[in-house]
C-alpha cells in the first residue's frame, strides 16, 4: 500500500495519508497540458534536480530545464526568465501545470525527508491524451510572473490551469491547514498557529522564496 506510514517515528494524520494518495493519482492521471507519462517524468526529473543529479533523457531540454529551475534554483527566476520560455516551446498554461507538479511533489517528498523515511516511488503514469482545456482568459499576471485568474492565496498561483489549483489546495488542506482554518490565530493541530507560521516563515527564508 502506497504511503505507508506505519514505521515514522510520529503518529501521521489518516487525512495526510490519504491526501498523499490521492495526489500520487492526480500525478499519474493526464493533466490538461502534458500527459500522465509527461507528468510522471517532471516529477522524476524535479527530484533529480532537488538531488543535484544530472537531467535525465525522457523531457526535452528546454522543458528538462524548467523544471529543475522550478524544482532547484528559483533565483534564476525572474520576470525576464518567465517571458522568455514561451521561445523555448512552454507556454504559460504548460509552465503553471509544471509549477503545481513539482510544487506538490516537493511538500510530498520533503514530509517524508523530515521523517527520515525513503521518498515514496513514482507512480506509474495512465494512459490517455491531456484535456487541454482553455485557460481562463480574465487574468492578471501576479508575484510569481504567471498570470493568474484569481489573487487570493498562494495555490492560486497556477489558476491558469484550474485543475492544479484544486489538487494544491487539497494537499495544503491536509498538510498544513483549511482556508477556514486560517482565520483562526488560536488554531491548533500538533503545533499552535503561531509556531506553524515560524516554521513556514523559517523555511521560505532559507529557500529564497520572493512570492
Amino acid at each position: 500500500m502506497s504511503f505507508n506510514f506505519a514505521d515514522a517515528p510520529i503518529p501521521i494524520r489518516a487525512e495526510i495519508q490519504e491526501a498523499m494518495r490521492k495526489e500520487w493519482a492526480f500525478l499519474a492521471a493526464p493533466g490538461t497540458w502534458w500527459s500522465g507519462e509527461e507528468r510522471v517524468q517532471i516529477a522524476a526529473e524535479a527530484r533529480r534536480a532537488m538531488a543535484g543529479e544530472p537531467h535525465g533523457e525522457d523531457l526535452p531540454g528546454a522543458a528538462a530545464g524548467v523544471v529543475r529551475a522550478v524544482a532547484a534554483d528559483s533565483p534564476l527566476i525572474s520576470a525576464e526568465w518567465v517571458e522568455g520560455l514561451a521561445a523555448t516551446g512552454v507556454d504559460m498554461p504548460a509552465y503553471a501545470e509544471i509549477i503545481g507538479v513539482v510544487a506538490r511533489l516537493s511538500a510530498v517528498d520533503m514530509f517524508h525527508i523530515a521523517l527520515g523515511m525513503p521518498l515514496e516511488p513514482l507512480p506509474s503514469p495512465q494512459s490517455g491524451e491531456p484535456s487541454r482545456r482553455p485557460p481562463p482568459t480574465d487574468v492578471v499576471v501576479g508575484k510569481s510572473f504567471v498570470p493568474m485568474a484569481v489573487m487570493v492565496s498562494i495555490p492560486q498561483t497556477v489558476s491558469l490551469v484550474p485543475p492544479e489549483s484544486v489538487a494544491w489546495q487539497k494537499l495544503s488542506d491536509a498538510m498544513y491547514m483549511t482556508l477556514g482554518e486560517m482565520g483562526n490565530p488560536d488554531f491548533r493541530q500538533a503545533l499552535h498557529r503561531t509556531q506553524m507560521e515560524l516554521v513556514a516563515a523559517r523555511t521560505s527564508q532559507i529557500n529564497e522564496c520572493f512570492y
